[in-house]
């Protein structure tokens, strides 16, 4: 990631490159982290994503040296940290619930981090002030925890985390105590924030659109495991595995045979995309928004066609869906868009109709859904 200047009056922040190799971690017989093999590039957004037990907390928990894995290395650029303390490592922590102390000022809060590694009271003042201005709260220095909204709660937890410039922020769930707008607005703010101060960071949570929408990529866990990483674009697009298509995402999938290098389902052969690994036994993604209803006229040769009978159609606000029933008893979705200009315009439920798919949105996954 290329980092933007750093403007006058906002917290400059150099970054260090992470690199995890064989870690495993077990807590009695139940495998929390199974051979954790990942490197994070210097300034990069890297989202830790996955279901409740996944590994997603215990490999941040690693990084941050709160955990000690039964084996593995964990290195800081050049440095192996894995027997450092946390304290030790130079990481910016920023926890769920904030962790902030409620019986002191903003300004004390954010210094804490300051006053244990001994900075002078002239540089602590300086410091609080100008990290103060890089998330918005200038003036705020005398108010008292209790008196902030949620907002603002998290823009202190913020500051004090970056205060002391690291090279590394960690980052434990911090939007999840927000409500669904104010959420949005700060998901903006941190990857703004990212991109002007550079730190390499790293996020947990469990929400797949804010893992989508923050990060330059996401490390999708599952059952201690990496499941797959890449960039949003290329997870959605292109996931490898049953598992990351449906947890990224709406789909329905369609089981395909494979013969003679060509995928089949009941009997139809299937287009896929170009460049696609050779065709064996899998699942077929379908992704509502991919889905378009055909509309009787010749059929093109780049498409997929699917026979079916519509069920219902739900109004859902800025969007529409309707559930249909394939001939092979699958039910699919198809959105829309209110404003696209090719609406759900559809016929009575009960009512026979034909789903097209493009080879170019066709893809067939590992089917891993029994794990």
């Amino acid at each position: 990631m290329t980092k933007a200047k750093v403007a006058d009056g906002e917290v400059a922040a150099k970054s260090l490159p992470i690199a995890t190799r064989s870690v495993n971690k077990t807590y009695g017989s139940v495998v929390a982290l199974k051979d954790i093999n990942l490197d994070i590039k210097s300034g990069e957004f890297m989202t830790l994503l996955g279901p409740s037990g996944s590994g997603k907390t215990t490999l941040l928990m690693v990084l941050a040296g709160f955990v000690r894995p039964d084996s593995g290395s964990v290195k800081f650029g050049d440095e192996e940290v894995i027997a450092k303390a946390p304290h030790e490592r130079g990481i910016g922590m920023m926890f769920q619930n904030y962790a902030l102390f409620p019986h002191m000022s903003v300004a004390t809060n954010i210094a804490y981090p300051l006053k244990i590694r001994k900075w002078p009271k002239d540089k602590i003042a300086a410091a609080v002030d100008e990290v103060l201005a890089t998330v918005q709260l200038s003036g705020y220095q005398a108010r008292r925890i209790s008196e902030l909204s949620g907002g603002q709660k998290q823009r202190v937890a913020l500051a004090r985390a970056i205060v002391f410039k690291p090279k590394i922020l960690l980052m434990d769930e911090p939007l999840s105590a927000l409500d669904k707008n104010l959420r949005e607005l700060m998901q903006l703010e941190l990857r703004n924030m990212h991109e002007r101060l550079g730190m390499t960071t790293v996020l947990v949570t469990h929400d797949q659109r804010e893992a989508l929408t923050m990060s330059d990529r996401v490390a999708v866990l599952r059952n201690g495991e990496i499941a797959q990483i890449g960039t949003s674009t290329t997870l959605y697009n292109a996931p490898e595995t049953a598992f990351i298509a449906a947890f990224l995402g709406e789909s329905a999938f369609l089981h395909v045979s494979a013969r003679g290098g060509i995928h089949y389902y009941r009997e139809q052969a299937i287009k896929v995309a170009d460049g696609q690994a050779i065709p064996e036994a899998g699942l077929l993604v379908l992704r509502p928004e991919k889905l378009q209803v055909a509309d009787g006229a010749e059929k093109l040769p780049d498409y997929n066609y699917f026979d079916g009978v519509l069920e219902r159609v739900l109004f859902q606000g800025e969007s529409s869906v309707a559930f249909v029933r394939l001939v092979g008893g699958e039910l699919v979705l198809v959105r829309r868009q209110l404003n696209e200009s090719s609406s759900l315009n559809v016929s009575a439920p009960g009512s026979p109709l034909v789903l097209s798919l493009h080879k170019n949105d066709s893809r067939v996954v590992r089917d891993d859904m029994k794990r």
